[in-house]
């Protein structure tokens, strides 16, 4: 039962983002592209992990490909909003296609979650949204909750940044006590939760700046 209430409440939560985001007009001041992308892929692929995860069909592949597709998003999203660090950027990419790709060569990507590299993914985007919400906080004279931005890359330095500590916890308790560490995998899903409530808030705040400039 708990189970379905946690698959329920994240699924509800990106229909709702995703219902927020279809909202919001169209500009080129606004990064909609990678945002719904990143909304319509979380939702096909839970909704695939739901299927598999029922039918008992084992789903690593599904969520190792989206971990670095989703990655490359992110930085994409961050990049839109500190245009001259295009070699920061690049150096970010780097690094998680590095760690993504041994995880290839020592795992196999149908059988076994790539922890190594969502942990990876996860320091890279948890500091560059740090440092690029510094930036924001430093130069901007509008209150930051009010910014779209900051919601968005809030959203972005809250999960990574929570789940770092939690997938290195699994990966080091597994080995020794398998019943803690699938405990600790419910914590995962609810942190998606938050983070998608932050995409949800950030689109709200976007639709009313659109429309408040027309």
């Amino acid at each position: 039962m708990f189970y379905w209430i946690r698959e329920f409440v994240l699924l509800a939560m990106i229909c709702i983002a995703l219902w927020t985001w279809w909202r919001v007009p169209r500009t080129s001041h606004f990064p909609s592209f990678l945002i719904g992308t990143m909304i319509l892929l979380a939702l096909l692929v839970e909704t695939t992990g739901l299927v598999t995860t029922v039918n008992r069909v084992n789903n690593s592949v599904v969520y190792n490909a989206l971990s670095f597709v989703e990655f490359i998003l992110q930085l994409g999203l961050i990049h839109n909003y500190v245009r001259r660090w295009n070699s920061v950027i690049f150096i970010g990419a780097g690094l998680g296609a590095i760690v993504w790709f041994w995880s290839i060569s020592h795992y196999n990507i149908f059988d076994f979650l790539f922890i190594e590299a969502i942990l990876g993914f996860a320091l890279v985007l948890m500091s560059l949204s740090l440092a690029v919400l510094w930036r924001i906080a430093r130069s901007s004279d509008t209150p930051l909750q009010g910014l779209p931005e900051f919601w968005l890359l809030g959203g972005i330095l809250i999960y990574h940044g929570s789940l770092l500590p939690v997938l290195a916890m699994i990966h080091f308790v597994f080995a020794k006590d398998d019943g803690m560490a699938s405990l600790l995998w419910y914590i995962p899903p609810f942190l998606c939760v938050l983070r998608y409530a932050c995409i949800a808030g950030a689109l709200v705040l976007a639709r009313r700046r659109v429309l408040s400039s027309i």
